[in-house]
């Protein structure tokens, strides 16, 4: 990839890793309400004994459809808006049994008197019927310019985004139809619902036939800003349909299973399906980019989050899209094709095996890609660390990369220091180590890591002074350990960095790094990796310029057993597999002979 310097040295980087026996804490309280002050202050109250479960219940509901009739101390200035309403809508019909009666009435009547719909609009797709007013606290906006045919025009927009997501979602991808085997047109409703952009909601909430409604914001007014040339608002309304008819989908893909009570496996539980509506609003609506509302500072997104940890509901859909573009758009419809498969096989049997997400995309990315999970999961983050404008390059990584947030760096590494430290690597997270570039560094890079925890994955990311990135990225085997060996040219390297990620449900214990450059004037040679060994082993070497080469190994009589390379090889980093199944356990040594220098090491074979 780039030239050889003169007087190169090889860097090597060890890593141990531990496992612990701990499980990884699921979610820390207050972490699903990404960032509202408000909702967290709900929850911690709650733990705390200071309300109670009703209390608690109408209050988020309140906090997001009705905000005026929240008590003072949960009404914080401007806490921003909260992003989908069915989580608090689930969390509701997961206790309904546990509340009073007075509880559920007044819950339920929000959830069915928002709107008398005195007016609806058939969409031009003849699927959708918008209930909007043009007066009182529900009213939509009145302009009727574009086109004027008598309906509002912020109506006209929810109609053709509802068709426009329903195209792109069921019609282009193949998603389930929340449309179909209705006598009636799919209900959206067009309401006040105080600072949350939008919900999905049980048919039976509203007396309706249909399995499910949406519900989206009468007007969007004070909401986050988007790029939408349309501007905000249209933007808003865009995103929000999308984001909707997406947890639609997914009750006609497989009814919202695994939510009541949760199991944060399930793809319908919190985090899983949000971040997959999410995703839809990306892929329907590309320019509009509400999403980086809730991506950077102050969130808890792949980005900014010390765990760079998933899932993580609105903050997490980057993860999501990074298989979207990495593996093309018929991923993620065929991962809920599995996911409904099951469901259908499954949901007559006393004690279903539903499939969880992770299931889910492993079998994807196994079956019709040949990728593990890990492998895919490692990459992930390396997409991630090369985002923001630090470290984003042309033709690597995200297509969005240089407008994301530049990744969170939790520490980092001189070429000449050794750092022991002790964070815990979180289940499905990872952490970011920057490899701090010194000028008078030469030569090639190499790592060598070590552990035991067969969920961890390395990854190595290079940047290049000319615009490009390499990576390399090697899988945990239960008590073995490899070697990340490049060829890479430490001169040309502008930036580099380690990605340690953990794919298991068990966090990771400490870990020690370790970069530890050597050098000779000649030629090197490390010891062969793993000694002992059976029946394989690896030998590594480096040559500083063009030279002949002869590497040969004898029994410790001086009997040349085998002869591995006998030619002319350019500078550059050399690994070479050497295979003692037919010969006898015992002590033997391999001998390397280049033009300037003879190298003999010793290694052992045990069978």
């Amino acid at each position: 990839m780039a030239s050889t310097y003169t007087f190169p040295l090889f860097l090597t980087v060890i890593l141990l890793l531990f496992i612990s026996t701990g499980l990884a804490q699921d979610q820390v309280s207050g972490r699903e309400y990404h960032g509202h002050p408000g909702l967290q202050q709900i929850d911690a109250d709650f733990q705390d004994g200071e309300i109670n479960l009703d209390q608690k219940i109408l209050y988020q509901l309140y906090s997001g459809i009705k905000p005026q009739a929240l008590p003072a101390e949960y009404q914080s200035g401007e806490p921003g808006p909260i992003k989908c309403g069915l989580p608090a809508i689930r969390a509701f019909e997961a206790v309904k049994q546990q509340l009073s009666a007075a509880t559920v009435n007044e819950i339920q009547s929000m959830l069915q008197s928002q709107t008398q719909a005195r007016q609806s609009y058939l969409s031009p797709s003849g699927k959708f019927e918008i209930y909007y007013e043009q007066s009182g606290n529900n009213a939509a906006p009145a302009g009727d310019t574009q086109p004027a045919n008598g309906i509002p025009d912020y109506v006209d927009h929810v109609a053709a985004a509802a068709d426009s997501s329903w195209r792109h979602q069921v019609q282009t991808l193949g998603h389930a139809d929340p449309t179909a085997g209705g006598s009636a047109p799919y209900p959206i409703y067009i309401e006040n619902i105080g600072e949350t952009y939008g919900y999905t909601d049980y048919g039976y909430n509203r007396g309706l036939n249909a399995d499910t409604y949406i519900v989206i914001h009468n007007n969007f007014d004070g909401f986050p800003e988007n790029s939408d040339p349309e501007g905000n608002q249209i933007g808003a309304v865009k995103v929000t349909v999308a984001h909707e008819l997406k947890h639609a989908i997914q009750y006609a893909n497989s009814e919202w299973y695994g939510w009541q009570p949760e199991d944060p496996e399930s793809p319908h539980s919190y985090h899983w399906s949000e971040m997959d509506a999410t995703l839809m609003e990306e892929v329907v609506y590309d320019n509009v980019n509400d999403y980086y509302n809730y991506i950077g500072t102050g969130g808890q997104s792949v980005f900014v989050s010390r765990d760079h940890a998933i899932p993580q509901a609105y903050d997490g859909v980057t993860w999501f899209i990074y298989f979207w573009e990495r593996y093309g758009e018929g991923f993620w419809p065929a991962v809920w094709h599995r996911i409904q498969q099951r469901f259908h096989q499954q949901q007559v049997q006393p004690n279903p095996n539903y499939l969880t997400m992770i299931e889910a995309i492993t079998q994807s990315l196994q079956k019709d890609y040949g990728i593990s999970f890990d492998q895919a999961f490692a990459e992930s983050h390396l997409w991630h660390y090369a985002s923001g404008r630090e470290y984003s390059r042309a033709g690597y990584g995200f297509e969005e990369s240089v407008n994301y947030p530049s990744p969170l760096i939790n520490s980092s590494l001189s070429a000449h220091g050794i750092v022991q430290e002790e964070p815990a690597v979180l289940s499905m997270g990872a952490q970011y180590i920057a490899i701090d570039k010194e000028s008078e560094l030469q030569g090639y890079l190499k790592m060598i890591a070590e552990y035991e925890n067969q969920n961890v994955q390395v990854g190595l990311i290079g940047f290049y002074d000319d615009g490009s990135v390499d990576t390399i990225i090697r899988e945990g085997n239960m008590y073995h350990g490899f070697k990340l060996t490049t060829s890479w040219n430490w001169q040309a390297i502008t930036q580099a960095g380690i990605v340690i990620s953990n794919s298991g449900k068990s966090e990771s214990g400490e870990y020690n790094l370790e970069l530890a450059p050597f050098a000779s004037e000649g030629t090197e040679v490390t010891q062969n990796y793993p000694n002992p060994f059976n029946p394989t082993t690896k030998i590594e070497f480096g040559l500083l310029q063009q030279s002949h080469v002869q590497l040969s190994v004898y029994n410790v009589a001086g009997q040349k057993v085998s002869t591995l390379r006998d030619e002319i090889l350019p500078a550059g980093v050399y690994e070479v597999l050497f295979d003692g199944s037919n010969l006898a356990s015992g002590v033997y040594f391999y001998r390397l002979v280049t033009d300037q220098q003879v190298i003999v090491k010793k290694m052992t074979l045990i069978k």
